[in-house]
């Protein structure tokens, strides 16, 4: 059985997390990129916040992002509690990238897309090293929920022929495996960031199959288990056309009548907005716990959160989008 997780024990990294989070650009810093004068004074303002130099390309602000989100959990692990399943903490951070690189493997294989460029640093494993065994078909070295998942997407796309019913399946086994990790950590807040998680991805779900007038078969293979509203809830909701009843009185309130507008008009951008801003409000009453797993947590959020509105700034600069355009497309800070 996993230890329990003692907020004492995190005294000495969260500590070191609040003084990281003085480096975390604000929203007023967001806006001085937005306005700078050139790309190259925006990207002045990112080094000067302890990012890499990079040039005002989309390859180099790829690397620059990867580079910096590897140094914050590498940096945090130095400083997590011994001793302790704290490590579930990074864990529930990289193992996106195990599922997402997966995935990019198995389509290299199932359609014959040459899709290397796209693996993504950052994961438990290395990316290069799973790429050349699941082409080889070896899938033994894999921690075993993902063996499980990737045996049961070959499986399922042998007999289908449906390279999408094997990321389905992908999908469902990378929450699964989160809510497993939260669950045996024994720490509530942890429990409630992945249960919101699942929420959210359920409720962009629910919203793009209703917006591409899918049938309810596909988003009852999509949505996952593991969330505060029971699959069974979201599928009578989209039978009847609705989307904003399940979540009602619930963090996501105002995300569903977002998402229900942009059936309507057809613009997600405010949906997605809203969706990942919920995540930032939760992730904002860690602000005032001392010590714990909950400001770690809740740093190493900020700080994806924060790279993906460099992200958007960046892009948007890049393509020459207006200030307006750019900030309607911004996601709040977490500070």
């Amino acid at each position: 059985m996993a230890k329990k997780m003692k907020p004492e024990q995190y005294l000495c990294v969260s500590a070191y997390v609040r003084g990281l989070e003085s480096q975390l650009l604000t929203g007023a810093d967001l806006s001085r990129m937005i306005d700078a004068d050139s790309l190259q004074e925006a990207i002045r303002l990112l080094t000067e916040h302890g990012y890499p130099e990079m040039t005002p390309t989309m390859a180099s602000l790829d690397e620059t992002l990867r580079t910096a989100r590897e140094a914050t959990l590498e940096s945090l692990s130095a400083f997590l509690p011994s001793g302790s399943n704290s490590g579930i903490i990074l864990d529930l951070f990289r193992i996106h990238y195990d599922y997402h690189n997966v995935k990019v493997a198995l389509k290299a294989l199932w359609t014959g897309a040459d899709a290397a460029h796209l693996l993504m640093q950052g994961g438990r494993l290395n990316p290069q090293e799973l790429w050349s065994q699941l082409l080889a078909g070896e899938d033994a070295f894999l921690p075993q929920p993902l063996q499980d998942a990737v045996r049961a997407a070959r499986e399922t796309v042998g007999a289908t022929g449906d390279p999408q019913k094997g990321d389905l399946l992908l999908d469902k086994a990378c929450f699964a495996e989160q809510n497993a990790m939260a669950e045996a950590s024994g720490n509530a807040f942890l429990k409630d960031y992945t249960r919101l998680l699942t929420d959210i991805a359920n409720l962009r779900t629910l919203v793009r199959v209703l917006r591409m007038g899918k049938n309810i078969l596909l988003l009852q293979e999509a949505l996952v288990d593991g969330g505060s509203i029971s699959a069974d809830v979201l599928l009578e909701a989209a039978r009847g056309g609705t989307v904003t009843e399940p979540y009602q009185a619930t963090a996501l309130e105002e995300a569903a009548a977002l998402g229900a507008h942009a059936l309507a008009d057809g613009g997600l951008t405010a949906f997605e907005k809203a969706c990942d801003d919920t995540l930032t409000h939760f992730l904002q009453g860690t602000i005032l716990i001392s010590f714990g797993p909950e400001p770690v947590l809740a740093y190493i959020a900020a700080r994806e959160q924060e790279q993906r509105n460099i992200r958007i700034i960046i892009s948007g600069r890049l393509a020459g989008l207006s200030p307006a355009t750019i900030r309607e497309r911004m996601r709040e800070s977490y500070v």
